[in-house]
């Protein structure tokens, strides 16, 4: 009996530094067969070159390159337009380390329970010695209807936070999983939209609000572990990475996404639920800022991330301190 086939397919998340840490740790980390699409958009000549090597160096291992930043979304339509025939396709950020048997346990836990999506337990923390926290263990996502027809999102993140267990966690049955790594049955790809209009922070929530509205059954298999390499707390952030960490975290790609979701899922306008998840992104965009300045400074940006902060405000404070040089990593 052959095994299940799988294409896994990297994108690039927020940073082009971590690339070499993920393909390298993949690489070495997984003995189940697969095929590899890595969506190269724009990268600095370094992990081009290197993105080169590996496409050369391992014949499974098939790289889109644009000359443009992309949206997360579009980056994975690319990926699937080029997909060969699989069982299942992982998607992976370019920011997370796997763990040995990663992707023999998802692959079991799909099989064994007919799971249409699974999700490993996704730890963070740096580049270099063990995972810190629980990034995620799940998502628990719903909708509700409110009065004026329009409907309220809430949602929360499973035992983020929370300190490495001790003792195996339990497998079980969730709403969504979070963008940085999941497992999908090919099968039902075709039901599935991967929005080209929808970008970081959010495709998840929109990915999980599709499986929830179609009644999907996406398990958490803890077995499978992986690392986010979270940039609050991994110090390889490097001035190269900057032009893409913009580009993904703009006030303008937040307020589009946003707004476009509210349109989408009838969200009310201004009590949606994404509010929580803006102000998540902009103080991650102000993380490199943070770092490279002095501590009224670091004031004032942790005031700009309020709603009543106008954005051309916000926009002329992070613009005088991007003129200011910046050091982020030897």
């Amino acid at each position: 009996m052959s095994l299940p086939s799988v294409a896994i397919v990297v994108i690039q998340r927020e940073r082009y530094s971590p690339t070499m840490a993920c393909l390298s740790r993949l690489m070495s980390a997984t003995r189940y067969p697969f095929h590899l699409i890595y969506v190269d958009g724009n990268s600095p000549q370094p992990t081009h070159q290197y993105l080169q090597r590996m496409a050369k160096r391992h014949l499974n291992i098939k790289l889109i390159r644009l000359e443009r930043h992309l949206r997360v979304n579009e980056a994975r339509n690319f990926a699937l337009a080029m997909l060969p025939k699989v069982d299942y396709v992982v998607f992976l950020g370019n920011d997370v380390l796997v763990e040995p048997g990663w992707l023999e346990q998802l692959i079991s836990c799909a099989e064994k329970k007919q799971a249409d999506v699974v999700t490993p337990l996704i730890l963070e923390g740096g580049n270099h010695g063990p995972a810190q926290q629980i990034h995620i263990a799940g998502l628990k996502i719903g909708l509700t209807q409110k009065a004026n027809g329009r409907q309220q999102l809430s949602q929360s993140q499973l035992l983020n936070r929370q300190p490495v267990p001790k003792h195996p966690l339990h497998r079980k049955g969730v709403d969504g999983v979070e963008a940085h790594c999941f497992l999908i049955r090919t099968a039902i790809l075709k039901a599935i939209t991967f929005d080209p209009l929808v970008d970081e922070p959010f495709s998840y929530i929109d990915l999980s609000l599709q499986l929830k509205e179609q009644e999907r059954r996406v398990l958490l298999e803890p077995a499978a572990q992986v690392t986010f390499l979270n940039p609050r707390l991994d110090p390889s952030f490097i001035p190269t990475d900057l032009a893409l960490y913009q580009f993904r975290w703009s006030d303008r790609s937040l307020r589009e996404t946003m707004r476009y979701l509210e349109r989408k899922w009838n969200l009310c306008p201004h009590r949606s639920g994404l509010d929580g998840v803006c102000r998540w992104a902009i103080a991650n965009r102000q993380l490199p800022l943070k770092r490279a300045t002095t501590a009224p400074w670091r004031f004032l940006l942790k005031g700009s991330q309020l709603n009543l902060c106008p954005e051309w405000l916000r926009g002329g404070l992070e613009l005088h301190l991007q003129r200011r040089p910046i050091q982020l990593s030897t």
